[in-house]
């Protein structure tokens, strides 16, 4: 309990920090593209899928950056017992990149037959982003860059795996 000169004891102090613990853990995506803030196209004929392929990667080639999240984690990091805040402003043009792949993405035409692929790939880069701009907040709100921080990773590996799938159902499309 809180007393009158302020001060907690252990256990409502352990309270505190588990409740904000599971709250940072538990809080939903901010935005969810759903299947009709997409282009779907019908046809899943060969030339549709290398069409879309080809689109894909060149919207990934045009926005590539040439360092990564990790990349800039490792700067940020200095030793277990300081950070360098300043270089999380090297987080901006990966959230200004990844933006405008999910633009692209959502522009262009995705054959239906892997429609709902393309839009896991555009939600868990939206994910991404979100957590990518939350741990911008770091100096300002670190509860909130921790948030950031815990999400990073489960939304990468959902964001590889989600590609990996993508990728084999094209790839299975194109052999057939």
């Amino acid at each position: 309990t809180l007393n009158q000169n302020g001060a907690l004891d252990q256990t409502t102090a352990e309270q505190i920090s588990d409740s904000l613990a599971e709250r940072i853990k538990n809080s939903p995506q901010r935005k969810i593209f759903s299947i009709s803030d997409i282009k779907i196209i019908n046809s899943d004929s060969l030339q549709s899928l290398i069409n879309y392929s080809n689109a894909l990667s060149s919207l990934y080639k045009k926005y590539q950056v040439n360092y990564t999240v990790p990349d800039v984690f490792q700067e940020f990091i200095i030793d277990e017992n300081s950070v360098d805040p300043s270089v999380l402003s090297k987080l901006d043009p990966i959230i200004a990149n990844t933006k405008k792949i999910i633009e692209g993405m959502a522009k262009m035409s995705a054959p239906k037959s892997i429609s709902t692929l393309h839009l896991d790939v555009i939600n868990t880069l939206e994910g991404l982003i979100e957590n990518i701009s939350d741990i911008r907040l770091y100096e300002g709100d670190a509860i909130v860059a921790l948030s950031g921080i815990s999400k990073y990773g489960e939304n990468a590996s959902k964001l590889d795996l989600y590609l990996q799938n993508l990728e084999k159902a094209i790839n299975q499309k194109l052999n057939n």
